[in-house]
């Protein structure tokens, strides 16, 4: 009966250190998933981030563009009162006539 008693209690005690080890590796388990969780949490918000930037850098680019197109067109506004003074400085004579009318169509 002794015999069969510490058989017994070797048998549970092994049983309780299985137990105990495979707690352990749940522990460890759980653990890691919580660290990939909030790891995929962070990169949920450095994309959403990202993507708030890429949308800010997409409208800066558009007012950019249009900023662009507004400055070439004076500058060609610009190019064409230029042209047209220097034609009237070369022929006085054609644009005496009519030198408020080309003044007003750029103003």
């Amino acid at each position: 009966a002794v015999v069969s008693t510490q058989s017994t209690e070797r048998e549970r005690d092994d049983a309780v250190g299985q137990l105990q080890q495979l707690i352990s590796e749940l522990n460890t388990m759980r653990s890691e998933r919580e660290a990939v969780n909030q790891s995929l949490e962070r990169l949920k918000k450095e994309n959403e981030l990202a993507n708030k930037n890429v949308s800010q850098l997409r409208l800066e680019q558009e007012r950019e563009k249009r900023e662009l197109t507004s400055l070439r067109r004076e500058r060609d506004v610009a190019q064409t009162l230029i042209n047209q003074l220097r034609a009237s400085r070369d022929n006085p004579n054609l644009f005496a006539q009519n030198s408020k009318a080309v003044i007003n169509k750029w103003t």
